[in-house]
């Protein structure tokens, strides 16, 4: 109760601070009660990044790519073992990422930010498909519920108020708390917001890029 009050003391000021202007006033994870339809069906990959090319505020929540089988025939040996102890993307999900990213780069899309889970399976998926990140904690795999919830409702105001487009790269647990639903490996869901709430304008998935 007296976090919730926290938070909407906070939203307040900020809403009188810029003179009208509807703000998200409470984040509670999960997000959405159900999974909205807009959720389900992937969208074809133009349409995908037509909506990227939007102006925001709006935030892309994507699980890393396919990981399994073996490591990628390519990596420098150094990379291998930077990545030991760690399940990494499969040679199938690097070739599906770098496609996606290939694809996405001859758009007119710009990030503010692109943050990523510490863990090389998300951090190599937001360098091939978004074209680099920052490494952010709270993205990390949390089993046992959100690392840094109180982060991430602060960071979720933020893209909000400074109408910044966004990209998370973490993992199939947290993409359940944080929006009521899982995510296949590569697939990426954008939210907006809508009539002062948030909503989800559309899904994809990376492996359609090579389709």
């Amino acid at each position: 109760m007296v976090k919730r009050m926290r938070l909407f003391l906070f939203c307040a000021n900020i809403f009188l601070c810029l003179g009208g202007k509807s703000l998200l006033l409470a984040v509670d994870f999960p997000l959405f009660p159900e999974k909205p339809e807009a959720a389900v069906e992937p969208m074809g990959k133009e349409e995908w990044r037509q909506l990227l090319e939007q102006e925001g505020p709006w935030l892309v929540i994507s699980r890393h790519g396919k990981t399994g089988g073996r490591a990628f025939g390519e990596m420098p040996q150094e990379e291998l073992e930077a990545r030991r102890g760690e399940r990494i993307l499969s040679e199938e999900g690097w070739r599906e990422a770098t496609v996606a990213g290939e694809f996405l780069a001859g758009g007119e899309i710009s990030f503010t930010g692109i943050y990523a889970s510490p863990l090389y399976r998300s951090r190599d998926t937001a360098r091939l498909v978004f074209g680099g990140y920052e490494v952010w904690e709270p993205l990390r795999s949390g089993d046992m519920g959100l690392p840094g919830e109180e982060e991430l409702e602060a960071r979720l105001q933020a893209v909000f108020e400074e109408e910044r487009k966004e990209v998370w790269v973490t993992h199939s647990p947290n993409v359940a708390d944080l929006l009521g639903f899982g995510a296949r490996e590569g697939q990426m869901y954008l939210l907006r917001w809508e009539d002062g709430g948030i909503v989800v304008a559309g899904t994809w998935w990376i492996d359609l890029a090579s389709k």
